[in-house]
């Protein structure tokens, strides 16, 4: 083989590893913070058992906090893989977090198993999502069991 057709075929390897990294999607990897102003309990009036401000507060009694998540083309709930929900529990008893999936054309919801959090601040770190994954036409939300003294900082989500 000559020279004249080495350089060539070089050139040409060169270019197409260039172009099979410039398609290389960085975007695929995405992550949503949500804040705890996101969130509520399962009745309008909670008065001064529940403070919305800089985090959710339980005080006087334990209440049921729903949080939406976020679904859209850059992060869909089913492509999530990680869920991380942050805050404070005391250590009895515990605060617990689940995914839950509700059906957007009837009354159903489908929920995964409860993830008891620690006792102390940081929350729960890997609640099971595998409910968002086989529903991805539903609406995800993040459901917290919270007793009193708890504190819900808000959660995070990656595919």
């Amino acid at each position: 083989m000559r020279i004249r057709h080495v350089i060539p075929i070089g050139i040409g390897a060169y270019l197409a590893g260039i172009a099979l990294f410039a398609h290389v999607d960085t975007a695929s990897a995405a992550f949503r913070r949500v804040h705890s102003s996101q969130c509520h309990w399962n009745f309008d009036t909670a008065g001064p058992t529940v403070s919305n401000g800089n985090d959710l507060r339980v005080m006087a009694q334990s209440r049921d906090i729903y949080c939406p998540a976020p679904s859209d083309s850059e992060l869909p709930h089913a492509a999530t893989v990680t869920l991380n929900v942050h805050g404070f529990s005391p250590a009895n008893p515990r605060a617990r977090s689940q995914a839950c999936a509700k059906s957007f054309n009837a009354i159903a919801f489908t929920c995964g198993p409860f993830k008891n959090w620690a006792a102390g601040i940081g929350g729960v770190l890997g609640v099971n999502v595998a409910v968002w994954s086989s529903h991805p036409a539903d609406f995800p939300y993040v459901h917290s069991f919270m007793p009193p003294g708890s504190v819900l900082y808000g959660f995070y989500m990656q595919n």
